[in-house]
């Protein structure tokens, strides 16, 4: 018997773009998925949309927008009963049908807790940007001074988020790459499937885009729960501007093409 995945897709005004990341995961070859929808009251037609498709698999609950992204990933967590998570932006989509088959194989068959998949950049010209890593798994340190995974390419183990992500539901900017640096210091690794499996899009809006608001947050998050000097997040930063240069570039040419 395969496992349940759950699939945590929060929402707020995500009437644009929430029926490309839902009809991504209705085409998904592999079928034994739950949906679940986290909306932090939105107040367009999200949830209308979402009601058209008149599915038992497509689940939705609601919560405070004041709450943050990452306490309605957690809340979605507890409301999943799937074996495996699979996170997905409202505004993103897999644009491989095989998307979940080929990680939940990853996973079953080497026994890993943790994993992410190359994916495509589209900026708001329509512009693409492959992104893959030139490594097979990636530790603590790695992820550090390096961005290498995009959330709506990440599978994990529902036992081990459950657990280990509900301390960590405040931040504002960059909250799933905590998720990811408290995960990996208990894991060891976070395994690569080099398949390009889903989009990521940018958009005026995204939050990804604020680089002040971002590398503040990532201050917060070496300082405060890992205990980092200045000295040693000085580096970081240095590392991490040099590692994301091309991928920064690519983010913003939109605006100046």
């Amino acid at each position: 018997m395969t496992d349940l995945v759950s699939v945590i897709i929060p929402t707020f005004n995500s009437a644009k773009t929430i029926r490309r990341a839902l009809n991504s995961v209705i085409r998904q070859a592999y079928k034994n998925w739950e949906v679940i929808i986290i909306d932090s009251n939105s107040n367009d037609k999200t949830l209308s949309l979402v009601k058209l498709y008149k599915s038992k698999k497509i689940k939705v609950y609601q919560i405070s927008k004041s709450k943050g992204l990452a306490a309605a990933r957690y809340c979605g967590i507890q409301k999943s009963k799937g074996k495996l998570l699979a996170f997905l932006d409202s505004d993103d989509e897999w644009h491989n049908k095989s998307k979940l088959s080929k990680q939940v194989f990853f996973h079953t068959n080497t026994n890993i807790k943790f994993s992410c998949t190359a994916y495509n950049l589209i900026n708001m010209k329509k512009k693409k940007m492959s992104i893959n890593q030139n490594l097979d798994k990636f530790d603590f340190n790695y992820l550090l001074s390096n961005r290498p995974i995009a959330l709506s390419t990440v599978m994990i183990q529902k036992k081990f988020a459950l657990k280990k992500f509900k301390k960590y539901l405040y931040n504002e900017y960059a909250e799933d790459y905590l998720w990811w640096l408290v995960a990996l210091k208990e894991i060891n690794y976070c395994y690569i499937l080099k398949q390009n499996l889903s989009n990521i899009y940018l958009a005026d809006n995204n939050r990804s885009m604020n680089i002040v608001k971002n590398y503040k947050s990532l201050y917060k998050i070496y300082k405060n729960n890992f205990y980092l000097s200045n000295y040693s997040i000085l580096l970081i930063f240095i590392k991490l501007i040099l590692n994301t240069l091309n991928k920064n570039i690519f983010k913003f040419r939109s605006f100046f093409a």
